[in-house]
């Protein structure tokens, strides 16, 4: 199963790996304002998740992204599943793969 928590500067490390796209800067920006995930599974870091939001209000989901060992067992299912749920437990009504709830 894998979890989700944000992400922290000390993640930097392990995010550069798999994250060529950020600099450290706008990583330590999306730390800053919680729109970064670090995901793991069985006490280990597997993979990212990093999303913005359109119109200061609707989240996107930029990049997910799995260690290559850690691909094709549902992992990435698990965590867009969850990067869902707490989208909609921060109060957001839409948003690209997820639906509304209520």
């Amino acid at each position: 199963m894998v979890t989700m928590r944000y992400a922290t500067r000390a993640d930097w490390g392990f995010w550069s790996q798999l994250d060529r796209h950020l600099t450290k800067k706008v990583f330590l920006e999306k730390c800053r304002q919680q729109t970064a995930f670090v995901l793991s599974a069985d006490g280990m870091d597997v993979g990212v998740l990093r999303y913005n939001l359109f119109w200061d209000q609707t989240p996107f989901l930029n990049l997910i992204y799995l260690a290559e060992e850690y691909r094709s067992v549902g992992l990435g299912r698990q965590a867009l599943a969850s990067w869902e749920e707490k989208m909609i437990e921060l109060g957001h009504q839409l948003g690209y793969g997820f639906h509304p709830s209520g």
